[in-house]
């Protein structure tokens, strides 16, 4: 089981500089990825998002990549001017000055500063060449990014356990309370009605009644259900592969048994004990919301 947040960093020394990659990654409902990739390397973009989907099933993807040419291995970058568009700029600049009727100079800073006139070029690099490295890269952040997020994930089965045997250790009670519950309660309204009544009652008519009672009140059901939910969890938090998904759904099923077993209970402790359930389950909704 994996957190969905995490973070990996990669620095390789390449024949043409030194390559940098930063990954960063947040909880998210799908696959989203984010990046900032330098111009001579975004044609390898597609293969990038490839590798990353690869290794990452769900959450917000922020990708950095940097390199930081080595001008010493013969890729320098380089500074282009345009000296026709500096020339329309001094000529429009002076037209503009004259018309307003403006005597200050125009200054060489002015010129260089428009856009245009000086362009920086990347080096030209060798697509398969760099892929090669950046691959290279890649991998290192991401198993970085992977020990950060399995050990989150650690952290967070550790929670889970804890709210899940709260959760069981409620249903035990539910389920101890309730096998005796209806008999309780019958008892009590029998001789609710015999201290009414003077002993002059229709007992087969109580007999119905405590069937019907029964009836609508039974949450075996529900706890059997509860009791398989508990246990399926079990596993998935035990499992490598992206369980985020499944934890949510049998979180919702966990829920609605835990709302149905208070709408059919006539004791105060089953209901007290299904909102002390509900209360967990509500964690652990929030802490699956960051599972992989």
């Amino acid at each position: 089981m994996k957190s969905m947040t995490g973070y990996g960093r990669s620095a390789v020394e390449t024949p043409f500089g030194k390559l940098v990659v930063e990954i960063k990654t947040l909880n998210h409902k799908y696959s989203q990825i984010s990046s900032r990739i330098p111009p001579q390397i975004s044609p390898l973009e597609p293969d990038v998002f490839k590798s990353l989907k690869r290794r990452i099933a769900r959450g917000q993807i922020h990708l950095n990549v940097e390199l930081i040419p080595d001008e010493r291995a013969g890729f320098p970058k380089k500074v282009v001017m345009d000296a026709d568009l500096a020339e329309q700029y001094k000529n429009h600049l002076s037209s503009l000055r004259e018309s307003l009727g403006i005597e200050e100079p125009i200054s060489l800073s002015l010129i260089g500063s428009m856009p245009g006139v000086f362009e920086l070029i990347e080096p030209e690099l060798d697509e398969g060449e760099i892929w090669n490295w950046l691959e290279r890269g890649l991998g290192e952040a991401l198993d970085a990014l992977e020990e950060m997020r399995i050990a989150e994930g650690e952290k967070m089965r550790s929670d889970m356990e804890e709210r899940l045997s709260l959760i069981a250790e409620s249903v035990r009670r539910i389920k101890e309370i309730a096998r005796n519950d209806v008999e309780n309660h019958m008892r009590k309204l029998s001789k609710r009605m015999r201290e009414i009544l003077e002993g002059g009652y229709d007992e087969s008519r109580l007999i119905m009644e405590a069937a019907l009672l029964a009836e609508r009140s039974d949450i075996s059901e529900e706890i059997l259900r509860m009791e398989s939910h508990i246990e399926q969890f079990k596993k998935l938090m035990g499992s490598e592969e992206p369980v985020g998904r499944q934890m949510d759904f049998l979180l919702q099923e966990m829920l609605r048994e835990a709302t149905t077993m208070a709408s059919k209970a006539i004791s105060a402790e089953i209901i007290s004990e299904t909102v002390r359930m509900r209360s967990e389950i509500d964690k652990l909704r929030e802490m699956a919301q960051n599972v992989e």
